[in-house]
């Protein structure tokens, strides 16, 4: 990946278990796109973080959570 790609890298996970999903209600931020909606986890990569490095470091960050098992599904 180029440096300007990793500056416009972004990621979003979707946590699944026993059918059920992980979802966030977005509601801090006034000016946030995504106020007042629910969202799966994840954020901007970091320097020179890669997808999944951003995606770990997010749902840390996010959730508290530390993902064992990950599905990349590259857009």
């Amino acid at each position: 990946m180029s440096i300007q790609q990793l500056r416009n890298l972004t990621t979003l996970c979707y946590i699944e278990q026993d059918g059920k999903y992980l979802m966030l209600h977005r509601t801090k931020k006034e000016k946030d796109i995504n106020k007042n909606k629910w969202i799966g986890v994840g954020g901007h990569a970091e320097g020179t973080e890669g997808p999944e490095d951003c995606l770990l470091r997010e749902v840390k960050e996010e959730t508290g959570l530390t993902l064992l098992k990950i599905l990349i599904q590259l857009l």
